[in-house]
């Protein structure tokens, strides 16, 4: 599952009052264990009186209360340095760097953006093809369905 997904799905449970009849408790599960590890990997400033990170090259993020700043920072021989070492640093706080940044997929075209796309005679048409040939899928009836329909990936 995707973490787009998961958003627009957990909405759709807060929202709406009857939920439990539109989600099974599998797919419920899945969605609170989603909604927890991102809670736990989103990064929080560690006091360094709580923790120090460990001695690297790396980098954190530290939080420097000498300049009321943020700043990359290495903890190297038991103390914070910055840079090439001749700014003053005070880190009373600091955190992991996030993961760096992947591209995601492209966008897919959903049924919705297919109809926002339309000019206007596009649109009439379809709307006429729904009425006219009962178009639209039988089993949609209902808010939720819908906008299940109008978030699937378009055919077209």
């Amino acid at each position: 599952m995707k973490r787009e997904e998961a958003i627009k799905d957990l909405d759709i449970i807060r929202f709406n009052p009857h939920w439990d009849e539109l989600v099974n408790e599998e797919y419920r599960k899945e969605l609170m264990e989603m909604a927890i590890t991102a809670l736990q990997n989103q990064p929080v400033w560690i006091p360094v009186s709580e923790r120090l990170p460990e001695e690297s090259l790396n980098s954190v993020i530290g939080w420097d209360t000498y300049r009321n700043r943020c700043c990359f920072v290495q903890y190297l021989g038991g103390r914070f340095v910055l840079g090439d070492d001749n700014d003053s640093v005070n880190v009373t706080a600091w955190m992991p760097l996030p993961e760096p940044y992947r591209e995601s997929e492209p966008h897919k075209q959903t049924n919705a953006d297919r109809i926002r796309s339309m000019t206007d005679d596009e649109l009439a048409d379809f709307l006429v093809t729904v009425e006219t040939y009962g178009y639209h899928d039988q089993s949609i009836s209902g808010t939720y369905e819908m906008n299940e329909w109008l978030r699937a990936e378009s055919e077209e």
